[in-house]
């Protein structure tokens, strides 16, 4: 059971990879943000690219947060698009020598200007790497239609992340269809000015609980087991959400 806030890297121009210590110097920022966040959760996801920029790989930011904190949990996205079943065997093993934990699965956006080929599905992907040295996930829509996820539910997942969600309405049905065979981890944004950009560009009503969002998060907790806490844009509003719904 635990409360996750997810972060993603510092955006990168795409090209050749960084030098290790060019890495870490542009991950300073991130990795200070984790110290303190750290204080009021139980684990960190990475996201990978998102919407096809271009960022520092989860994989070399999971590294130094391993080194910095041995027991927080740490879980990476992986984009399929772009990518064979080799390469994505390759950023599973990686990811498991860098110390983390978990990997979700996902379709992802192309890279920004690049062609890509037909993607696999993440399925598919999903269930070529059961029994490796990490927990592999699926993501899942809020309202998910039960008769269109076959594939998903075949794959045999560790579990799902799902998209934002509004209700604990949409948290309790997932949980009662899925739990106890899947861990379910549904996504709560953080309700604030800075992230009601983000909101809209995913059509998300946070009304039913922007009056108190570390009571909604502590409420999906309890009903899931495990909550994804997103805020893109204002750290501060995430660090006082998670320390509410840990009291």
């Amino acid at each position: 059971m635990a409360i996750i806030y997810e972060i993603n890297p510092p955006k990168v121009e795409p090209g050749a990879p960084l030098p290790p210590e060019e890495a870490e110097r542009l991950l300073a920022p991130l990795l200070e943000r984790v110290s303190r966040a750290a204080a009021v959760c139980d684990g960190i996801h990475l996201t990978e690219s998102v919407l096809g920029t271009s960022r520092i790989s989860p994989i070399t930011a999971a590294a130094l947060m391993r080194r910095d904190h041995p027991s927080l949990g740490i879980t990476v996205t992986m984009r399929v698009i772009g990518r064979d079943l080799a390469d994505a065997e390759q950023y599973v093993a990686d990811a498991a020598s860098a110390g983390a934990d978990g990997v979700l699965v996902v379709m992802g956006d192309p890279p920004k200007g690049v062609q890509t080929g037909p993607a696999l599905a993440p399925s598919r992907v999903a269930a070529s790497l059961r029994g490796r040295d990490v927990s592999v996930f699926l993501s899942l829509l809020a309202e998910p239609d039960f008769d269109r996820i076959g594939a998903k539910l075949e794959a045999a997942p560790e579990g799902f992340f799902t998209q934002v969600v509004g209700s604990i309405q949409q948290v309790s049905r997932i949980c009662g269809r899925l739990r106890p065979s899947f861990r379910i981890i549904p996504c709560v944004m953080v309700p604030s000015a800075k992230n009601m950009r983000s909101a809209k560009m995913l059509h998300l009503d946070w009304s039913g609980y922007e009056g108190d969002p570390a009571g909604f998060i502590g409420e999906v907790h309890d009903a899931a087991g495990d909550v994804l806490v997103s805020s893109p844009n204002d750290f501060a509003a995430a660090l006082d959400a998670m320390k509410g719904a840990k009291l």
